[in-house]
């Protein structure tokens, strides 16, 4: 009497590959119908992606930086604005063994770099919780009008991201105190018969590496409507996305950083709207077709801190 279909979904599965190892993922469903009008179904899954080809095998590609990126260059390190994210690259420098007074006073050293795939990444993977409730409108038979509304939550660790050397270079020393930062064991400093002078960064090594999460969350709305007249039929659906967080964490708590890197909202930001709206009216009558497609996309903006584009006109 308080359901017309019950019915439970679960599976596994494990997968061994010789490149990164094992994975199981799993699924957990459920689907209640309490009547043909009315249904509630939920599922929890977890899923995995391998790292490609490209990002575990890439050649290294040597390049180099021009001898100005050393956060420690001295002459940058002049027209710092005084204040503590200055001192941080300050006490960094002393540490890592530059001279912030004399390094590239008289002349500059390129920054050997090396990018490429990294063999031993791990898997992308996430875990997703859906729940959707679907209503059918039961009163009359003249047209049919159904509504789905789904919650979802979706978290993706361990990112394969590509790290570039000059990003790599400021991170290490601008982010976290004593040389911290996990950027930082990808820089080094151990250039051979250095002095104050020319005691620049002797090596960057950039490339694919796993980082730290991602999670969205938020709600789509779904909408359906049909009906039938003598000689013509007209459909209307409609899709809507309301994104209520779109968070990314570059790095995750570690030894080094209890904290983690900053955790960043990008709702509302470039690519990210914070709702999104997509329609399509069909009407058919004899031989002819008529569609009406329109879409919609909140206001986004650059990041705070971030300058505007210039954009100008060129002949």
């Amino acid at each position: 009497s308080w359901a017309e279909l019950l019915q439970v979904d679960a599976a596994v599965r494990l997968t061994d590959d010789e490149n990164f190892g094992e994975e199981t993922v799993y699924k957990v469903g459920a689907l209640w119908r309490l009547n043909e009008y009315v249904a509630f179904s939920s599922a929890f899954n977890t899923s995995f992606r391998a790292p490609n080809l490209r990002e575990q095998f890439l050649a290294d590609q040597a390049g180099a930086l021009p001898g100005n990126s050393d956060p420690c260059y001295a002459p940058s390190i002049a027209l710092a604005t005084p204040g503590p994210g200055l001192d941080r690259l300050l006490a960094n420098c002393l540490l890592s063994g530059a001279d912030t007074l004399l390094l590239g006073t008289s002349f500059t050293v390129a920054i050997p770099t090396s990018t490429g795939g990294a063999a031993g990444l791990n898997p992308e993977t996430s875990e997703s919780l859906t729940a959707t409730l679907t209503l059918s409108q039961p009163w009359t038979d003249q047209f049919d009008l159904s509504v789905a509304m789904t919650y979802f939550d979706i978290t993706i660790k361990d990112t394969v991201r590509a790290l570039d050397p000059g990003s790599i270079v400021s991170r290490c020393y601008n982010d976290q105190p004593n040389l911290a930062s996990p950027f930082c064991d990808r820089v080094s400093r151990n250039r051979a018969n250095a002095t104050p002078l020319n005691n620049f960064i002797g090596f960057v090594r950039a490339g694919f590496v796993n980082t730290g999460e991602e999670t969205a969350n938020g709600l789509d709305i779904t909408t359906r409507f049909a009906m039938d007249f003598d000689r013509l039929t007209l459909n209307w659906s409609t899709a809507s996305t309301y994104m209520k967080e779109r968070l990314s964490q570059e790095f995750p708590p570690s030894e080094a950083d209890l904290n983690g890197s900053a955790i960043v909202n990008d709702v509302g930001r470039i690519g990210n709207p914070e709702w999104t709206f997509q329609s399509t009216i069909g009407a058919s009558f004899g031989n002819w077709d008529l569609v009406f497609q329109s879409r919609y996309w909140s206001d986004t903006e650059f990041a705070e801190g971030l300058p505007n584009p210039v954009i100008t006109d060129v002949d």
